[in-house]
């Protein structure tokens, strides 16, 4: 795995020089970002656990690949536009299913009413733009063997489990008993650790309607 990280920079650097070299730099997008976050048992015979040591692929979030916890969902997300966009970091919510809309408006292309219907036009905090709004809430969920889903509006988040038990995402491939629902307070608890379903019952109230929702309209884009 070590080895692949190295060849994933390589590979970045190849691309940014030979942008460079054909003077296309300045007339082009470059977005890197991951499509999950980090798993070790996975299926393969690499030694990912053996060699983990103390490192935490994850960061201070629970769960990873496969989970709909923060440290399944959260992933590096990186723009770059020489000239165009100025260094910072961002505290704007997006998707990479946002990319679609986001780059047709940059193209120009005119995306039809049932075209990508879960994708939001936020180019302009993809650009950094000042002012730019982010996501009002984002779905995620499994990989559809397990029924389970998560919403984050803000500072919260809930996760409903239909299946009795929850993957965690740790190394042993281990699943948990949860309740069909769990409320989180991100800014207080990033790691998902404690359930205040039964403290904020309107919130939760709120997020599961909204959820049930999307669910039955089949999409989230008006």
């Amino acid at each position: 795995r070590g080895d692949a990280i190295v060849q994933l920079d390589w590979n970045v650097g190849e691309i940014m020089k030979k942008l460079d070299r054909l003077n296309l730099t300045d007339n082009t997008l470059v977005i890197f970002v991951s499509d999950n976050g980090p798993v070790l048992d996975d299926g393969y015979d690499d030694f990912a656990n053996e060699e983990l040591g103390n490192h935490k692929p994850a960061g201070p979030y629970s769960g990873g690949k496969y989970t709909v916890r923060e440290g399944g969902t959260r992933t590096p997300f990186i723009t770059y536009w020489k000239g165009k966009i100025q260094p910072g970091i961002s505290d704007k919510m997006v998707s990479t299913v946002d990319l679609a809309a986001s780059i047709a408006a940059l193209t120009g292309v005119v995306l039809p009413d049932d075209g990508i219907v879960d994708s939001y036009n936020l180019l302009g905090a993809l650009l950094g733009k000042h002012g730019s709004k982010g996501r009002d809430h984002i779905i995620s969920q499994d990989n559809g063997l397990r029924g389970t889903y998560g919403i984050r509006v803000g500072e919260w988040k809930l996760q409903r489990h239909d299946a009795k038990k929850m993957y965690n995402g740790d190394l042993s491939m281990k699943t948990s008993a949860v309740p069909q629902y769990a409320l989180y307070n991100l800014k207080n608890d990033i790691g998902e650790t404690t359930n205040v379903a039964d403290e904020y019952p309107e919130v939760t109230t709120k997020l599961k309607s909204k959820l049930q929702g999307i669910i039955d309209n089949g999409r989230s884009r008006n």
